[in-house]
């Protein structure tokens, strides 16, 4: 994850590192009903993306993003998601 959304997470009480995976943070913070990321992955034709939410009946749009591999998937949309979401 990006220093700026580390910090973010820090200040909202995620005890984890800079370098944990970004499925631990996406973890975490549904844990603790702060945000839902649900990064989507479909092998036919590569699509790839996410959604998130703050309330937990509505999502953002699907937001579609070219990566490679689900580990960056999960990357772009902690990021993303943290800084559209929680700013």
């Amino acid at each position: 994850m990006n220093t700026a959304t580390f910090l973010k997470l820090q200040s909202l009480g995620y005890k984890g590192t800079q370098n944990d995976p970004a499925q631990i943070a996406i973890n975490w913070l549904r844990q603790k009903e702060i945000l839902r990321i649900e990064p989507y992955w479909r092998f036919v034709n590569g699509v790839c993306g996410y959604s998130w939410t703050k309330s937990w009946d509505e999502f953002s749009e699907k937001i579609p993003v070219k990566c490679e591999t689900t580990d960056e998937l999960f990357e772009i949309a902690l990021d993303n998601s943290v800084k559209e979401a929680l700013g």
